[in-house]
């Protein structure tokens, strides 16, 4: 699948590190970074992240907090990259706990940030989130439009993109990840996303639960095609200082529709409950400045991506 990519031959000898890297989204980066013959560092505490995820893969584990300068700064030595995905990832979270979703989310990202800079890294790649843009959002939305703080996890990234976009000491780069999906999501979290969970249910023959009416609209993204974006970004020659992308397909489809594709035209039965705080109605991301400034294009479709989840033994 990334075959043939502008980046096949452009990590080899390199160095990075990934925070949250033994996550879901982290640890397929890491696993592809490490194929691609970068030395891999990973620092993750472990609160969401799995070992699991990592078996097979070549990298240095350190388990401890970006909160933590010294575990940081040991960690960041002699990278060329620095890939920040760890933080708090939950909306309805962050709205019960505020103040731990500021202190880990921005107070974190500085000391992350802090130590790069010190360490002589050459590009910072940064998750943000489609959050961002609110709950009644321009579709598709692009990255020039109006900012609306709906959860303090929304509020938390924005504020981190802004400090990149002011700090001239090091290239960055802030991606806003729309719903992403794939394997290794935990189905088992309250708060799970909805593939994850859909996919759960199917497998172990219960019912979906559907928040709201399932007309809500996503922009699913696979894990993969996340992945791509951030290795073109990380390797391309332009200085971005900053700069904000979104990375989705540029389509939408609704929970409901979602629910059809990954149970392949089996008869299904929903379970409705009450929409949650915090939560978008529609959502889907323009990927025109992705696609001009990086050439990005999905790798692989969201239907392919879903059939495959649920069928692991498709080619």
């Amino acid at each position: 699948m990334f075959d043939n990519c502008p980046y096949q031959n452009l990590f080899k000898k390199k160095k990075a590190l990934i925070t949250g890297g033994a996550g879901f989204i982290g640890s397929h980066l890491t696993q592809h970074l490490s194929q691609l013959g970068c030395s891999v560092h990973v620092l993750d505490n472990f609160s969401t992240g799995k070992r699991i995820n990592l078996d097979g893969v070549k990298a240095k584990i350190i388990e401890g907090s970006i909160l933590d300068q010294d575990t940081v700064q040991a960690a960041v030595q002699g990278c060329d990259f620095v890939f920040h995905l760890a933080g708090m990832v939950s909306v309805p979270v962050s709205i019960q706990e505020p103040n731990v979703c500021f202190h880990t989310n921005i107070d974190g990202t500085k000391i992350v940030l802090n130590a790069s800079i010190n360490a002589g890294v050459s590009r910072l790649l940064f998750a943000s989130s489609s959050a961002c843009y609110g709950k009644t959002p321009s579709l598709p939305s692009k990255e020039t439009d109006p900012v609306s703080f709906e959860s303090p996890y929304a509020e938390s990234k924005f504020r981190v993109e802004q400090l990149l976009q002011n700090e001239c000491s090091i290239d960055s780069v802030s991606f806003r990840f729309f719903n992403v999906f794939g394997q290794r999501q935990d189905p088992h979290s309250p708060y799970a996303a909805v593939v994850s969970a859909f996919q759960h249910a199917l497998e172990s023959g219960k019912t979906p639960m559907v928040y709201g009416d399932g007309s809500q609209t996503r922009d699913f993204v696979a894990v993969e095609n996340i992945v791509h974006a951030l290795l073109l970004a990380a390797s391309h020659s332009r200085r971005f200082q900053g700069e904000v992308f979104n990375v989705g397909t540029g389509a939408a489809n609704s929970i409901i529709e979602l629910l059809h594709l990954m149970a392949n035209e089996e008869e299904l039965r929903f379970e409705f409950v009450p929409s949650r705080d915090g939560d978008v109605l529609h959502s889907c991301a323009s990927i025109e400045k992705l696609s001009a400034v990086l050439g990005y294009k999905p790798i692989i479709s969201t239907k392919d991506a879903l059939l495959k989840l649920v069928n692991p033994m498709m080619p």
